[in-house]
């Protein structure tokens, strides 16, 4: 189903219910919208630090350290 049929058959079956359960289907779909929202937001964050190259360091050979550069040995 295409999204303009889907929101026609929608809205019609909404004009069906009472006012209780339209509130809920008004507070689902803004739980829908948050989450979508979070989502797309939280994918601009993920491209926008794979291009920055803020994290490049990490790419680099990764340091290694032995017991010989404690400077205390706790037993």
């Amino acid at each position: 189903m295409r999204k303009d049929e889907l929101i026609k058959s929608t809205s019609e079956k909404m004009n069906q219910l009472d006012e209780n359960h339209l509130s809920q289907v008004a507070d689902f779909t803004e739980f829908l919208l948050r989450k979508q929202d979070e989502v797309s937001l939280q994918e601009g964050i993920h491209q926008l630090m794979q291009t920055s190259g803020t994290y490049d360091f990490l790419l680099e050979d990764e340091v290694t350290y032995s017991v010989e550069d404690c400077k205390v040995l706790y037993r």
